[in-house]
C-alpha cells in the first residue's frame, strides 16, 4: 500500500456522474441546475485573483462547477486514474464586496405604479395602495409591513413607529399627510373587521395577517405589471426601498440620515446605495488622459 486512499464501491457509478458534469462543462454543454455550494469565496476554496464578472447567481453557478472538478480530480486520485490529488488545484472564483449594482425602480416609475394603483378603489387596490405609500415614503422593509400593527400608529403625534427586522432597532419616523390620509382610507373603508391587531390583513378569508414580508412579493409584482411597468432587477418591494435612497441622494441627503431612516446599524449597509446615483457618478468621474495608450 502506497498511503492512497481505497478504491471506492461504487466508483463507475461516480464516474460517469462526474465525468459527465465536468466535460459538459468543459465543453460548453447543455448547464445543469445549481448545486448547494455555499456562494461565499471562503467557504468554496482558495480565491482566485480575477473579479467575478456577474452577480451571485452567476457566481453560485460557477462556484458550484468548480466544486464538481475538484469532486471528479478528487475521483481520480482515489481511483488510482491519477498520481497525485489535483482537486487542491482548482481555484474558486473571488466575489468582491460592492461587486454588483443593486436594482430599483426609476422615480418616475414609481410615481406610475402609485397612480395606476389609486385608481384600484376595490378593497385590495386600497390596501395595496397604503402598502406601497409606505414602502416607497419610508423604504421600510417588506417584513416591517407585514408586523406593522395598529399601536403602532400615533395619529395625535402624527408619528409612525417601525420595528426593524433585521437590526431589532425601533424607530420613529414622522407620519406624512399622504401616507396617513392612505392608511386612514384602509383602515375605514378596506381593512376586514377582525381580532388581529396587525394593520395589513389578507383580502379573502380566512381574514389574518401577511405571513411574512415574502408575502407582499406578488402583490408587489402585479402592481407592476398592472402599471405596465418593465425592469430587468428586482420587482419586489425591495425595488421602492432602493428607489428611495437613491432620491434621498439625489436630494443631497446624508449618508448618515439614510442610514437612519433605512434602518441600518452600520454605515457600511447604506454606502452600497451610492452606487445607485450612477448619473451624479458619471459628473465627478475623471477623464481618461489622451495620451494614454492601451
Amino acid at each position: 500500500m502506497d498511503g492512497r486512499p481505497a478504491r471506492p464501491r461504487s466508483g463507475n457509478g461516480v464516474s460517469s456522474l462526474l465525468r459527465g458534469r465536468a466535460s459538459s462543462r468543459l465543453a460548453g454543454g447543455a448547464s445543469n441546475p445549481r448545486g448547494t455550494c455555499d456562494p461565499h469565496p471562503s467557504r468554496c476554496g482558495r480565491l482566485s485573483e480575477v473579479p467575478s464578472s456577474g452577480g451571485r447567481q452567476a457566481f453560485a453557478q460557477r462556484c458550484d462547477d468548480q466544486n464538481k472538478i475538484r469532486s471528479f480530480l478528487r475521483w481520480l486520485y482515489m481511483t488510482e486514474r491519477t498520481s497525485r490529488d489535483l482537486s487542491s488545484t482548482v481555484i474558486a472564483p473571488m466575489l468582491y464586496a460592492f461587486e454588483s449594482i443593486p436594482s430599483a425602480l426609476r422615480s418616475g416609475d414609481v410615481e406610475k405604479i402609485l397612480a395606476a394603483t389609486r385608481q384600484d378603489c376595490t378593497q385590495k387596490g386600497i390596501r395595496d395602495y397604503a402598502i406601497l405609500m409606505l414602502i416607497s415614503k419610508y423604504g421600510i422593509r417588506s417584513g416591517e409591513i407585514a408586523t406593522l400593527r395598529l399601536d403602532d400608529v400615533d395619529w395625535r403625534k402624527e408619528v409612525i413607529r417601525i420595528r426593524h427586522s433585521k437590526t431589532g432597532a425601533i424607530s420613529y419616523l414622522p407620519l406624512l399627510p399622504e401616507v396617513g390620509e392612505a392608511v386612514l382610507k384602509y383602515l375605514q373603508d378596506s381593512r376586514p373587521k377582525t381580532s388581529f391587531r396587525e394593520i395589513f390583513i389578507r383580502a379573502c378569508a380566512p381574514y389574518r395577517p401577511f405571513r411574512c414580508g415574502s408575502s407582499l412579493y406578488r402583490l408587489v409584482r402585479h402592481r407592476l405589471e398592472a402599471a405596465n411597468v418593465i425592469t430587468t432587477g428586482k420587482r419586489g418591494p425591495h425595488a421602492f426601498r432602493h428607489a428611495r435612497a437613491v432620491s434621498m441622494l439625489r436630494a443631497t441627503v446624508s449618508v448618515k440620515d439614510i442610514g437612519d431612516l433605512l434602518g441600518h446599524r452600520a454605515a457600511d449597509s447604506t454606502l452600497v446605495y451610492l452606487k445607485l446615483a450612477t448619473e451624479d457618478l458619471r459628473a465627478v468621474a475623471l477623464e481618461i488622459p489622451t495620451g494614454v495608450k492601451a
